[in-house]
C-alpha cells in the first residue's frame, strides 16, 4: 500500500438548506477541483443532510474530495447533537452525484479534518460556559498538505 499526500482547502461557510455548512476541499495536487463539479456537489449536498431539530446550531462539515484517479466524493458530517455527528456521502458518477449507502464514512486522507472540527466543537461549543457558533464557525483547518 502506498500513502500519497493531499491537500486541503478551507473555502469560506455557506448556508444549505438552512444550514451552515463548513467547506473542505482534498486534492491530490494543488490545483483546485473545476467549478462546475463544485457546483454538482453543493446541489446535491441538501439531499445528503439530516433533519435538523432541536437547540443544536445547524452545523454541517462538507469535505469534497478528489481522488487520484478523478473520482469526487462528497462527504457531510452534521452535528445532529451536543455529541453526535451524522455522516452521508455522495459520489460522483457521468449523470451527477449520487448518494451512497453506508456503511462508508470517511477515509484516511478526510480524517485531519474531521479530527480537527471535533475538537473545535468541543472547544467553543461544548467545553466552555458560553458556546460561540461564530467562533466554531472561524475554527478552520487551513491550507495544510495531508501527509503521513
Amino acid at each position: 500500500m502506498t500513502y500519497t499526500q493531499r491537500y486541503m482547502t478551507h473555502l469560506p461557510p455557506v448556508i444549505i438548506a438552512g444550514r451552515t455548512i463548513k467547506r473542505y476541499h482534498l486534492t491530490p495536487d494543488t490545483t483546485p477541483i473545476p467549478a462546475h463539479i463544485q457546483t454538482a456537489a453543493y446541489r446535491h449536498l441538501p439531499r445528503l443532510l439530516p433533519d435538523h431539530s432541536g437547540p443544536t446550531p445547524p452545523a454541517t462539515v462538507a469535505i469534497l474530495h478528489q481522488d487520484k484517479d478523478e473520482a469526487i466524493h462528497l462527504n457531510t458530517y452534521t452535528w445532529t447533537s451536543e455529541h453526535h455527528l451524522a455522516h452521508a456521502r455522495a459520489t460522483k458518477n457521468p449523470r451527477g452525484f449520487t448518494t451512497t449507502p453506508p456503511p462508508a464514512t470517511g477515509c484516511l486522507w478526510e480524517l485531519p479534518a474531521l479530527v480537527h472540527e471535533r475538537s473545535a466543537w468541543a472547544r467553543h461549543m461544548v467545553n466552555t460556559t458560553y458556546p460561540s457558533f461564530d467562533d466554531y464557525l472561524a475554527d478552520i483547518l487551513a491550507g495544510v498538505p495531508i501527509a503521513a
